[in-house]
């Protein structure tokens, strides 16, 4: 923090002594000059004194411009050159609330700057705006330039991005034209950056788009995202708990937390309650359909290969993987040795439990599915089964139409059919 060398509050005194008095209270209000340190807008100011807010704003006009002609502003000029040295230190442009409490901790002390910038032609006031806060100026060439450079900075980010502070000033650096060296450092570029309002930290000191959830932490779920990706690696769910409550100071609940990561899509379970990143790699889904999913991606791969790729993606045991592996039903060996997966799976109609799964799929409305399950059995295995028109049973009592074939399976499905009608004639008949 700035040490200042004048007294503000007998200055501020000394500037408006000559004013009228209701001109003096409108001028001390306005800026919070006050004993209460309070700014009063002009609609607080109007209804004191019974007038609009127009004409408030045109008493506040007028006497600062009466301050403005007076001795006593000329003779505080060495006050007003302090300041404007002091922001050339800082870089010609801050952001007001930057440079305020770099001057002055307590917020009265700020309020007499903040009138002096103000009166003084030294300074200029730019308005905050869609891009970038309130900031003064000493110089409007820089300002142009600094205002440039983090437009294009801001253009060339992406909205996940999250770039360390050192490697977030080197860019801002690189897109800031003809500036003077003394003003090409950290502590300066810090200064311009904090005057965006589109580009800002987070609480780890990580630089991106303000309107990343990445930036503007607004839950659990998006301080875990901050905790694990600075882990590094995956995360029990309670690990990454104690890691937000210690990191940020907010109390966390392991279901919470546990909830949170199951919603959002930035994060895959990995393990038991085990999470990582999803932009490291990891995938989705049970075992046997990440060892699918590779097998599909990489082609027919022995069975080490298989087990390390798959541990890249998840966090399973090798027995969990080979046991998957080992079913006949979703992956074969070639005659060459690697394992490929099965263009079709077979179903489980290869292979009934029990032959009321016949008799139940045959009167529910499940039949076309367990049909076209039978049907879907991989060529390599057994010749394919042709199936006409008008099959399966339906309101119109059509029946199906199944050619014979050589396929074993097609004689145990017909066994199975005719036991299941003998069972429902024999109802039938005990029933009379």
């Amino acid at each position: 923090m700035a040490t200042i060398s004048f007294k503000p509050k007998q200055i501020t005194k000394k500037l408006t002594s000559h004013l009228h008095e209701r001109a003096q209270d409108v001028v001390l209000s306005r800026f919070g000059l006050t004993s209460d340190a309070e700014r009063k807008t002009l609609e607080e100011i109007g209804k004191k004194y019974g007038i609009t807010r127009e004409r408030v704003r045109q008493i506040e006009e007028s006497a600062i411009n009466l301050i403005k002609k007076s001795e006593a502003y000329k003779n505080e000029q060495a006050t007003f050159d302090e300041l404007k040295d002091l922001m050339h230190t800082l870089g010609h442009v801050v952001a007001e609330h930057d440079f305020l409490p770099h001057v002055a901790k307590d917020k009265a002390t700020q309020n007499h700057i903040h009138f002096y910038l103000s009166i003084c032609d030294h300074f200029k006031k730019h308005r905050e705006d869609d891009h970038f806060h309130t900031r003064w100026s000493t110089s409007d060439e820089t300002a142009a330039k600094v205002h440039d450079a983090l437009r294009k900075l801001y253009t060339n980010l992406k909205d996940e991005d999250l770039i360390p502070e050192s490697e977030m000033i080197k860019r801002f650096l690189d897109h800031l034209k003809d500036v003077s060296e003394q003003y090409r450092n950290e502590e300066v570029a810090k200064r311009w950056l904090a005057m965006s309002k589109t580009i800002s930290k987070n609480p780890l000191g990580e630089w991106g788009k303000s309107s990343s959830p990445n930036i503007r932490t607004r839950g659990v779920k998006d301080y875990a995202y901050l905790v694990m990706r600075r882990h590094g690696s995956p995360m029990h769910f309670k690990e990454v708990a104690d890691a937000i409550s210690k990191t940020f100071g907010k109390k966390t609940h392991y279901a919470t937390c546990h909830n949170e990561l199951i919603k959002d899509s930035r994060f895959v379970l990995v393990g038991r309650g085990l999470y990582a990143l999803s932009e490291w790699g990891y995938k989705t889904g049970i075992a046997r359909e990440v060892i699918r999913d590779i097998l599909k991606k990489e082609g027919p791969l022995g069975k080490d290969d298989i087990v390390k790729k798959v541990m890249k993606e998840r966090y399973f045991k090798k027995n969990t993987i080979l046991v998957n592996l080992a079913n006949s039903k979703f992956f074969k060996k070639n005659k060459q040795g690697p394992f490929y997966a099965r263009d079709k799976i077979l179903s489980n109609i290869m292979y009934p439990k029990h032959p009321r799964y016949f008799a139940q799929n045959y009167k529910t409305n499940k039949w076309q599915k367990a049909e076209q399950e039978f049907v879907e059995i991989n060529q390599a295995d057994a010749p394919i089964i042709n199936i006409h028109e008008n099959h399966g049973p339906s309101n119109d009592k059509n029946h199906e139409k199944i050619s014979r074939t050589k396929n074993p399976i097609y004689g145990f499905v017909q066994t199975i059919l005719i036991m299941h009608t003998l069972i429902v004639i024999q109802k039938g008949i005990l029933k009379k």
